[in-house]
């Protein structure tokens, strides 16, 4: 019996190890640097965009440079309002485009955005916080879907 369970782990042990298993966001195996940021519009969503993709700033030699333009930009909007006309729930949309450019020359232009419902809060200084932390979130993922379009472009 005690045979047979030491059987069964060593076989999933070797099932596991042999899955062929890579982290998605490994700056390992990429064939391109980036080289320069401009950055236009929201200053907070530009700042968390540029701080995943500094693991891709200055990779060394043989690789592509490559130069990004990131325009950002949020909207917050009523989506719809009770009886007396006041809002009862909002929608916040972040819109981001990045422009590729590799030796001066525009290779790809792409737009991401995300967006959330949320319901409006009597406690304006609560719906403020509540609005940034959403605002941080939907950008981290707006630069995870940046990081995962550019290591589809540029992976060896």
């Amino acid at each position: 019996m005690k045979n047979l369970i030491n059987i069964k782990f060593i076989i999933i042990l070797l099932i596991i190890s042999g899955c062929g298993y890579k982290p998605i966001f490994s700056s390992k195996d990429v064939n391109f640097s980036i080289e320069k940021i401009n950055l236009e519009g929201d200053k907070k969503i530009n700042k968390t965009i540029v701080r995943k993709l500094a693991i891709f700033k200055n990779k060394g030699n043989n690789v592509k440079l490559l130069n990004l333009e990131i325009s950002s930009q949020v909207n917050k909007i009523t989506s719809s309002k009770d009886t007396k006309g006041n809002p009862k729930t909002y929608r916040l949309e972040i819109s981001t485009n990045i422009k590729i450019s590799e030796l001066e020359k525009l290779k790809f232009n792409k737009n991401f955005s995300k967006s959330l419902n949320y319901n409006n809060s009597p406690n304006k200084f609560e719906l403020k916080k509540y609005e940034e932390k959403n605002k941080e979130n939907l950008s981290e993922e707006i630069s995870k879907d940046i990081i995962i379009y550019l290591l589809s472009l540029y992976k060896k």
